[in-house]
């Protein structure tokens, strides 16, 4: 019995030894972290004046704790800022492309394709991603594309 019992204490005794051997931080710490993927906001309707520094309006916007469902963009020069019906912010810089030849309806005839970089804004989840859009316009006003949506 007593030949069992220091087997038995001298493997616990190697166990324990074991044990404290082990590394104390997690394998995990040393992970790296990736970046999440900037957020897409896209709203189904996207209408306003073609007039430089006019207020566009969107409606039917996803991601509702960004946008709250609507947005007014006012445009600049190769740039744009939104504001969402949260109150959160949206800035950056675009450019537009006339499309020819246009698929847009006769009211609208002018087919633009917008493309931008977000690159500020208190809606921090949509910076570094992209906005893409193509709209058709008149003389005065413009609206999407029929069956395409608003993205930022």
């Amino acid at each position: 019995m007593r030949r069992i019992l220091v087997m038995l204490t001298a493997s616990l005794a190697g166990t324990a030894g074991l044990l404290l051997a082990l590394p104390t931080a997690s394998a995990f710490a040393a992970t790296p972290t990736i970046a999440a993927t900037p957020t897409i906001v896209s709203c189904k309707s996207f209408t306003g004046s073609t007039a430089a520094g006019s207020v566009a309006i969107a409606k039917g916007c996803n991601h509702r704790s960004i946008s709250g469902g609507a947005a007014t963009q006012i445009a600049g020069t190769d740039t744009f800022v939104v504001t969402w019906k949260t109150g959160k912010t949206t800035t950056g810089t675009d450019t537009t492309t006339v499309i020819t030849p246009s698929v847009c309806p006769a009211a609208f005839p002018e087919e633009i394709e917008a493309f931008g970089t977000v690159t500020g804004g208190t809606a921090k989840r949509l910076i570094g991603g992209i906005a893409t859009s193509l709209f058709c316009a008149n003389a005065s006003q413009f609206e999407l594309l029929p069956g395409t949506t608003w993205n930022m």
